[in-house]
C-alpha cells in the first residue's frame, strides 16, 4: 500500500522516516554496549533518544542538502520521473552513508570510548592497511552488516511508500506564488534544523549532549556518529608527540596521582570562586614586593582574604577564555589553541574534583548569573558531575523583580546574584562543592547606576567594575559567614584569565596570564602564608584532593600545592600559541617543536632579556620536562584516556 500527497508533506514524511531509523540505529547503539551504561534506566534512555532528535536532525539536514533543494526548488521539471529518480538516488546514497557510519561506530565506540570524530583520519587515513582492516571487521562483525543492510531495506521501503501527487493547479501565478513562498519557509526551516534550533546564539556543537545526559558517558547516546564527523571535520586536531620512551617520560612527568597515605576524607565544603577577568595586577597583595611605579590596586576586600590564606604570588591561567578556565579549574583539563569543551575531544571520559567527590557523598552546585548555556560552561559541567546549574534564569524566577538586576549584556550583576548564591545554597546539605563564576568584570564594564560614584576612578575602565566586583564579594561573605557551614569550608579564590593592562610589566606573556590563586579556611587548618611556587589552574583540583584527604588514584594534568618539592614547582599553562613552563624564576617558551626563549620573568617582568643561549642548562631540562608533559597530554587526549586505567602504556 502506497501512500500519495504533494511534493512537501513527501519530503517531510521521508525526512521524518530516517528519523525513525536513526532511531532505531541508536538502540542498537545502546544495547550493543550496556554495559558501557550501567546507570542508564529505560525512562533514561527515553529522555536521551528524545534529546538526540536535535543531533539527528541537524545531521540529516546536512547530509540530504542536495535532495531538499531538489524537492523544494519552485520548478515544475521536479515533478519529472527522472529528476525524482536523481533525488531519490541522493536519498539513498547519503542515508546508507549514514546509517553505515552509525552501524560502524556501533562496533567502534566499544574500543574508544566516544563517537568517531573527524580525528578518525587524521589517525588512520593514511595507514597502509586500513582495507585490510576493514574487511576483517567486516567479516568478524558480519552481523551488524546484516543489521546495517536491514536498516538499508527499511529505508527503501518507507521510501518508496510515499509517492508524489503532480500538483493540479494549472495557474501559473498561484502555482509559482506558492511554490515560491514553500521554497523561501522551507529554506528557513532548513536553516533552524542545521542550527539545532534558535534558542542559543551559536549553531549546536558537541558539547551540548552533555545537557541531555544525566549519567557520565551518556553524551554518546544522545549523539550520532554522522553529527560527531560534521561538527569536528573543520577542527584543529592534536598531533601526537612521542618524544621518550615510556619510563623516561613517567620519571620527568606524570599525571597519575596515587596517593601515599591512607588517610580518612574529611568532609569539608569546597567553595569554588572564579572571578571574571581578575588578572593579578589589579591586586595589592600580589603587588607588594613590585618595583612598579606609582602602583594601584583595586580590590580592598580580596587583599584581606589574602592576608588569612594561602596564597600565590606566582599563579597562571590555562588560556585566554572563560570556557578555557573552567575545565583546568575543576577538572585539571588545559587547552592549547583550541578550549577543550568545544573540541573534537571534549567527549572523551575524565573525572574532577565534584564527579570524584560525589561518589564521597558531596552535593555539586554551580552558579553563573548569565543565560543557561552561556559561553558553553553548562555542558561542561553537566559532564563533570554537577547536579544543580543555577543560572540567571533561576534568579529571575525566584526573584521579584529580577530584571532590574540585569546589566544588559552578560547577565545579573554580581552583588544581587552572590546575595541569591548565599539563600539559594542554604536547601543543600553538606558537605557540598560548590562553584560561583563572577561576571561584572567582563566587558563592556557595566555597574549598577547606584554604586558609579562609589569606586576612585581608575586608569582603565574595568577597574571600576573589578571594584564593583570586589565591593560583591565583600557582602556576600558578611552574609555567609553567618552561616553554619562557612567555618566548615574551603574556599578557593582565583581567575578565569586576565583583561586590560594598564602597567607595561603585566603586557608580556607572564603577566598576560597571572591571576590569583588562594585557599582560605575559616577554620585556620591553613597556614596565613604567600608561597612563591610556580602554580596554575591545573594545580587547583590535586590541591583540594590532598587538602581533603583523598585516597583513592586519580588522573590530573596538576599537582598539589600543599606540600611544596622541587619537581611540584614545574608548571606549564598554553598561551599565545606556545607551551609556557616555569621552574624557580625561569619561563621557557615552547613552540612545540623546539624552544623559542628563556626568561629571568621575576627579575625580567617585560621579557626583554632571552637567557636561552646563556642558560642552556637550564633550558636543556626545563625543555625535558615540558615535552614530557606535551606527550603524555596529547596522547591521553588523542586516545581518550585520561583515566588511571586508560592512561597510554606507550
Amino acid at each position: 500500500m502506497k501512500y500519495t500527497t504533494n511534493i512537501y508533506a513527501a519530503t517531510i514524511l521521508r525526512i521524518v522516516l530516517m528519523l525513525f531509523i536513526l532511531q532505531i540505529s541508536r538502540l542498537g547503539f545502546f544495547l550493543y554496549n550496556i554495559d558501557m551504561f550501567p546507570n542508564t534506566d529505560l525512562i533514561t534512555y527515553l529522555k536521551l533518544a528524545k534529546g538526540g532528535i536535535l543531533f539527528d536532525v541537524t545531521a540529516l539536514f546536512y547530509a540530504n542538502i542536495i535532495f531538499i533543494l531538489m524537492e523544494i526548488i519552485p520548478v515544475r521539471i521536479r515533478y519529472g520521473k527522472t529528476y525524482q529518480s536523481i533525488a531519490k538516488a541522493f536519498f539513498f546514497l547519503m542515508g546508507g552513508i549514514l546509517l553505515m557510519i552509525n552501524t560502524a561506530d556501533i562496533i567502534f565506540y566499544s574500543f574508544r570510548q566516544r563517537r568517531t570524530t573527524y580525528t578518525f583520519f587524521n589517525e588512520f587515513g593514511n595507514d597502509p592497511n586500513i582495507g585490510d582492516v576493514v574487511l576483517r571487521s567486516i567479516a568478524d562483525y558480519w552481523y551488524m552488516t546484516v543489521y546495517f543492510m536491514l536498516l538499508i531495506a527499511f529505508m527503501i521501503y518507507g521510501y518508496n511508500r510515499i509517492e508524489i501527487k503532480r500538483s493540479q493547479n494549472e495557474n501559473k501565478r498561484k502555482y509559482y506564488s506558492i511554490a515560491v513562498l514553500s521554497f523561501l519557509i522551507g529554506i528557513g526551516i532548513f536553516i533552524i534544523g542545521i542550527r539545532g534550533g534558535m534558542h542559543d546564539n551559536k549553531p549546536i556543537q558537541i558539547d551540548k549532549a552533555n545537557e541531555f545526559a544525566v549519567n557520565l558517558g551518556e553524551d554518546a547516546i544522545v549523539l550520532n556518529t554522522p553529527f560527531s564527523l560534521f561538527r569536528t571535520s573543520g577542527d584543529q586536531v592534536l598531533k601526537e608527540h612521542l618524544y621518550f620512551d615510556k619510563q623516561t617520560r613517567d620519571s620527568l612527568y606524570s599525571p597519575i596521582h596515587i596517593p601515599t597515605q591512607d588517610t580518612k576524607l574529611r568532609k569539608k565544603n569546597v567553595f569554588i570562586i572564579i572571578l571574571e577577568s581578575f588578572g593579578k595586577e589589579y591586586i595589592s597583595s600580589l603587588n607588594r614586593n613590585t618595583t612598579i611605579k606609582d602602583y594601584k590596586g583595586y580590590t580592598p576586600f580580596l587583599d584581606s582574604i589574602m592576608d588569612n590564606s594561602l596564597y600565590f604570588m606566582h599563579a597562571f591561567a590555562n588560556g585566554n577564555k572563560s570556557i578555557m578556565a573552567v575545565p583546568a579549574i575543576l577538572s585539571s583539563i588545559p587547552s592549547t589553541a583550541e578550549p577543550f569543551v568545544t573540541s573534537t575531544y571534549s567527549q572523551n571520559k575524565f573525572y574532577s574534583t565534584v564527579s570524584l567527590l560525589k561518589d564521597e557523598g558531596y552535593e555539586s552546585m554551580f552558579y553563573l548569573g548569565a543565560n543557561f548555556g552561556s559561553l558553553g560552561i553548562s555542558s561542561f559541567t553537566k559532564k563533570a558531575g554537577i547536579n544543580h546549574y543555577l543560572s540567571k534564569d533561576d534568579f529571575l524566577q525566584q526573584t521579584q523583580n529580577g530584571e532590574i538586576y540585569d546589566d544588559g549584556f552578560w547577565g545579573i550583576f554580581d552583588e544581587p546574584f552572590m546575595q541569591f548564591i548565599a539563600k539559594d545554597i542554604k536547601q543543600y546539605k553538606e558537605p557540598f562543592i560548590a562553584s560561583m563564576f563572577t561576571l561584572s568584570s567582563h566587558h563592556p564594564y557595566v555597574i549598577p547606576e547606584e554604586h558609579k560614584n562609589k569606586f576612585k576612578n581608575g586608569d582603565l575602565k574595568m577597574h571600576n567594575s573589578i571594584e564593583y566586583s570586589d565591593y560583591a564579594l565583600k557582602c556576600f561573605f558578611e552574609t555567609i559567614k553567618k552561616e553554619s557551614w562557612f567555618e566548615n569550608t574551603l574556599f578557593v579564590i582565583t581567575a578565569d584569565h586576565t583583561s586590560d593592562s594598564f602597567y607595561k610589566e603585566y603586557q608580556g606573556i607572564s603577566g598576560r596570564n597571572a591571576i590569583p590563586i588562594a585557599l582560605y579556611d575559616p577554620s585556620g587548618d591553613l597556614p596565613k602564608e604567600a608561597r612563591y611556587e610556580n602554580v596554575n589552574h591545573l594545580d587547583i583540583m590535586p590541591t583540594i584532593l590532598d587538602y581533603l584527604g583523598y585516597n583513592k588514584p586519580y588522573f590530573s594534568f596538576g599537582k598539589s600545592i600543599l606540600k611544596p618539592t622541587d619537581s611540584s614547582d614545574f608548571s606549564v599553562h598554553y598561551a599565545q600559541g606556545a607551551y609556557i613552563a616555569t621552574q624557580g624564576e625561569m619561563m621557557l617558551v615552547f613552540d612545540g617543536k623546539k624552544a623559542t626563549s628563556l626568561y629571568n620573568y621575576r627579575k625580567d617582568m617585560a621579557m626583554t632579556n632571552n637567557l636561552l643561549f646563556i642558560e642552556t642548562e637550564v633550558a636543556k631540562k626545563l625543555e625535558m620536562k615540558t615535552k614530557a608533559f606535551i606527550q603524555s597530554y596529547t596522547s591521553s587526549i588523542i586516545h581518550n584516556a585520561m583515566t588511571v586505567d586508560r592512561y597510554p602504556t606507550m
